[in-house]
């Protein structure tokens, strides 16, 4: 990072907005819905409403990160790629963007992970690397960027 770029934490609300109106075009509302045995165990005539970020391309909140994310980076570092380390749901959202914007996914995963998950992120056509016993081994490969 160098002088001149301004510390990205703590966000602003202005940061939430811009990233909303980023996404908005890629992903549909979110529905919500009201079920009443939830309404009834919270009770005091209070209605709670789900949503549902399940309905999402990639089944996950996720989704929203990964394309938050992606859409912020300036063009010349989108071009470069992304490298992240996850077990499942971060990976596949980050790959689902990286395949809407064009930018180049590599998703660093233990040896042994989820194989649904990773047919999942293969599917975007990311670079996965399967390493390491745990979640943190994943990450070593990264140094190489």
């Amino acid at each position: 990072m160098s002088p001149d770029t301004p510390p990205v934490w703590p966000i602003s609300f202005q940061d939430v907005l811009a990233a909303r109106d980023r996404i908005r075009p890629f992903l549909p509302a979110t529905p919500l819905r009201s079920y009443a045995p939830l309404d009834g165990a919270v009770g005091r005539g209070i209605r709670v409403l789900v949503k549902h970020e399940n309905h999402n391309p990639t089944n996950s909140f996720k989704a929203r990160n990964g394309l938050a994310l992606l859409s912020a980076l300036p063009e010349e570092a989108r071009r470069r790629g992304v490298v992240a380390a996850t077990r499942g749901n971060h990976g596949l959202g980050l790959a689902w963007a990286g395949s809407l914007l064009g930018a180049p996914v590599t998703i660093c995963v233990p040896a042994g992970n989820n194989l649904e998950k990773n047919e999942a992120m293969r599917g975007y056509r990311v670079e996965l690397i399967e390493q390491g016993r745990d979640y943190g081994s994943p990450t070593r490969p990264t140094t190489r960027w």
